[in-house]
């Protein structure tokens, strides 16, 4: 894209001159008389050459200002600001209420807020993993309490034992955390199995919506509260060969937005968290520079709280989304599509070797 755009610019400068040519006009004389009728407009105006200088550079002066400003502002909260101080929702017997809480990020919450001595509702769909955890947070002062449910049933099914789970707690905190991809291999839509984008749809978007109406009736009640959604950097930009995961998290920040500003007067504070490549079994890295482990990702996200509604809270990924942003949409879908189709080759080479090495070992 970046080449097709220097071509086409220096089409235009080609066609310019040649018209130019035909009209028996030498290009260096208009430029020269566009200059001078510009400085006669000016002089007009009162104003002269320097005093335009003048006012061009104090414009430039304010712009870098302003950018530096951002730029402190930005440095601040990431590295100076301290976190969001969370005792009014976690003291008292108050309860939170995690779900997808058995790995990656939502592990990283629990381990977390158990610290601050929160009361947890763990929910997720592996039983085993549920309770390794609650053995493992048993150290803290905090009540643990686990739920194997699977959301990827239809809604009706399994709130009942959500409900049944709920009762007699005050629910100050809710994290909606549980989200999968069911596209292993990055692939065209058409490609996929239409059950399983559907499935995507109901856990990433149904269940939060159902789970979030249940909780806010009584966060409103007792004016406050706090819903945490777990949307994505796939969210922020459309992303071809995974386009229903990156319409499901567009819809969880557009929608956490829009509730913010419902339920602001209500004391519910709403945040959507949109990070990057995170350390888990989803995303199949290894922590770096980049790559967060899940706990310093959930500790960044719960430092935001209150600070804003949506938000890339890990530094690293903020940067680059900045550099994303910069992109042109058309130059962004393509370098994204060429992305999803190396990952992709990459997937299908791993799965090839992994067959392999699994028929060596029954052959041996």
């Amino acid at each position: 894209n970046d080449t097709r755009s220097r071509g086409r610019g220096v089409c235009v400068c080609v066609c310019v001159c040649v018209c130019l040519s035909f009209v028996s006009v030498d290009p260096m004389s208009f430029v020269s008389s566009v200059f001078a009728r510009g400085a006669e407009v000016l002089s007009q105006a009162g104003c002269t050459i320097q005093t335009a200088v003048l006012l061009a550079l104090a414009l430039g002066v304010v712009l870098l200002t302003l950018k530096a400003l951002c730029l402190f502002g930005w440095c601040f909260r990431s590295f100076v600001r301290p976190p969001t101080n969370l005792k009014k929702y976690t003291k008292d017997g108050k309860w939170t209420v995690i779900t997808g809480a058995s790995d990656g990020i939502g592990k990283g919450f629990a381990q977390e807020l158990a610290k601050k001595g929160a009361n947890l509702l763990l929910i997720s769909r592996t039983a085993s993993k549920l309770e390794s955890l609650k053995e493992e947070l048993s150290g803290s002062d905090a009540k643990i309490e686990t739920l194997a449910v699977d959301v990827s049933k239809p809604v009706n099914e399994v709130f009942p034992a959500i409900e049944q789970a709920l009762a007699g707690k005050q629910v100050s905190m809710l994290i909606n955390n549980v989200g999968i991809n069911t596209t292993e291999i990055p692939e065209k839509f058409m490609d996929q199995d239409f059950e399983k984008a559907e499935q995507m749809v109901q856990v990433n978007i149904t269940f939060m919506l159902r789970l979030t109406h249940h909780l806010l009736k009584l966060m409103k009640r007792n004016h406050e509260g706090v819903v945490i959604n777990l949307a994505s950097f796939a969210g922020d930009f459309p992303t071809p060969l995974m386009s229903v995961y990156s319409a499901t998290k567009a819809f969880i920040d557009t929608w956490t937005r829009a509730m913010s500003a419902e339920n602001k007067e209500d004391g519910v504070v709403f945040l959507s968290a949109k990070p990057y490549l995170t350390e888990s079994n989803m995303s199949r890295t290894r922590a770096s520079l980049m790559v967060p482990t899940a706990r310093r990702m959930a500790h960044a996200i719960l430092a935001r709280v209150g600070t804003t509604t949506s938000v890339s809270p890990y530094w690293a990924h903020n940067i680059f989304e900045f550099v994303v942003r910069c992109m042109p949409e058309r130059m962004r879908l393509v370098k994204f599509r060429a992305a999803m189709l190396k990952t992709a080759a990459a997937l299908k080479r791993r799965m090839q070797r992994q067959a392999k090495e699994a028929e060596d070992k029954k052959e041996k």
